[in-house]
């Protein structure tokens, strides 16, 4: 089974997928490598996720083509949407919740 990684390249994202690769499963990344920060660190999260079971493909999560295609080539059926966002949690707190 291939486990699909949004945002492989960022911090969360890359994290996420060590620990599926260290798991022994396959992972497939996708990110759209934007600007948001700087893109060098990007790269490097992917340099350090180099690894037999580990692909990676440069791809906006709004091109529904795309992922639809990626979805029927990788044998995906199933999926779970998780996203955690620094700015998520910054707002909770403000609420004066922990």
């Amino acid at each position: 089974m291939t486990i699909l990684v949004t945002g492989a390249a960022g911090f969360i994202g890359s994290h996420v997928s060590r620990y599926l690769l260290n798991r022994g499963e396959q992972v497939l990344g996708i990110d759209n490598i934007n600007d948001y920060y700087d893109v060098n660190l990007k790269y490097s999260r992917l340099e350090n996720l180099q690894h037999e079971n580990f692909e990676f493909v440069k791809v906006d999560l709004a091109d529904k083509d795309r992922i639809a295609e990626l979805f029927q080539s990788h044998g995906i059926k199933k999926w779970l949407i998780w996203q955690l966002r620094q700015e998520f949690a910054i707002h909770w707190r403000t609420l004066g919740h922990t």
